[in-house]
């Protein structure tokens, strides 16, 4: 969305569909951080006016966010509520690669499998008596940190929210106020 009337719009009426994914496929600029789409991903809802009526709606905002794009990234407030990952193709035209099997596929007909070995690694965790790695904390988002950064701390995976803590460094705004 350009404009914060326009997030707000959209978010609540996808919301209100109940879509387990929202996908911003493409983005042309960085990740802005409207203040509808900051709340919908730190508040486990969102209120706003219905399209068309006058009447007031609250929607879950219980679903994973998604967003794409080339050389784009989250800026200001949203560095802190964005886990960015960077895919390097390793080609010059990444559009022209062969890949030997289907992966979007194979989870789509595996999604089971895939959950219960996410699943699992939590489990064991909690098994473990929930052994606690040092790490940085991350407001707002303590129940991730606890339910899936410990986890993977725990078995001795790179930290995810790495690329949260190196976006806020790297944000312009923050460059700028130094």
């Amino acid at each position: 969305p350009n404009n914060e009337e326009e997030c707000q719009k959209l978010l609540l009426s996808t919301f209100l569909e109940g879509p387990a994914v929202l996908c911003f496929d493409n983005l042309t600029t960085d990740l802005l951080p409207h203040k509808t789409l900051c709340s919908a991903l730190t508040d486990e809802r969102i209120t706003g006016r219905v399209l068309g009526v006058s009447k007031m709606a609250t929607a879950s905002t219980r679903l994973l966010i998604l967003s794409s794009g080339n050389n784009v990234g989250p800026v200001r407030d949203m560095a802190r509520r964005c886990v960015t990952v960077l895919l390097d193709p390793a080609c010059e035209t990444p559009a022209t690669r062969d890949f030997k099997n289907d992966p979007v596929r194979d989870v789509e007909q595996n999604r089971g499998y895939y959950v219960s070995l996410a699943l699992t690694i939590i489990r064991a965790w909690i098994v473990a008596r929930r052994p606690r790695t040092t790490c940085k904390s991350l407001a707002s988002y303590t129940d991730w940190s606890e339910l899936i950064r410990q986890p993977l701390l725990w078995l001795g995976l790179p930290d995810p929210a790495q690329s949260v803590f190196e976006s806020m460094t790297v944000d312009p705004d923050t460059e700028q106020l130094g």
